[in-house]
């Protein structure tokens, strides 16, 4: 069976050399990674060690450096447009909205952990952790999405507290939003 198998890509191998327009597959050695061009003159065009020629309608599988084929060009152009997608989520865009995102999240624990810890050692009331934590919750929470922009226009319209404990930390936020909004946007 495996011998009339490698027969079989044997002659397709063969019959695709007789045809002159072909596509120029890179290969790894073992297997075909994706198309270098994607029709050329097979008389004028010489290879790369990492290249074969293969038929531009069928699917390549490489076996033993034989292309055996079966894939077609929309394949071909589909895996290449998903592959285009996937670089593009690690372009510089991405990577600044990943930074957003996690520096946010970072800072919303911090607040939270801030928070608690002054409950904690009595520098707070536990009627004024109830009072922050309402009111700066909802503000805080873009920052778990990397929206520092949106954080910010929260945390300014909430009305400054009369007690100066509760002003304090909620200054001292809106300077941490502030800081980072002016040295990252």
């Amino acid at each position: 069976m495996k011998k009339i198998i490698i027969l079989i890509a044997l002659i397709t191998f063969i019959s695709s050399y007789s045809q002159e327009q072909k596509i120029v597959y890179r290969t790894n050695g073992t297997n075909i990674v994706g198309w270098v061009h994607k029709l050329v003159d097979t008389t004028n065009y010489q290879l790369k060690s990492n290249e074969v020629f293969g038929n531009a309608y069928k699917k390549p599988i490489l076996d033993n450096g034989i292309v055996i084929e079966g894939w077609t060009i929309q394949d071909q152009t589909t895996k290449d447009s998903i592959l285009n997608e996937l670089l593009l989520d690690k372009d510089i865009s991405a990577q600044k909205e990943m930074k957003y995102e996690n520096d946010g999240q970072e800072l919303y624990r911090k607040i939270k952990n801030r928070i608690r810890r002054k409950l904690d050692n009595s520098t707070i009331t536990l009627t004024q952790f109830n009072a922050i934590r309402r009111t700066l919750r909802p503000a805080i929470i873009p920052l778990t999405t990397g929206d520092w922009d949106i954080t910010q226009e929260y945390l300014n319209a909430i009305t400054p507290p009369i007690n100066a404990k509760l002003l304090l930390i909620l200054n001292n936020i809106k300077g941490l939003v502030d800081d980072y909004i002016n040295e990252n946007y």
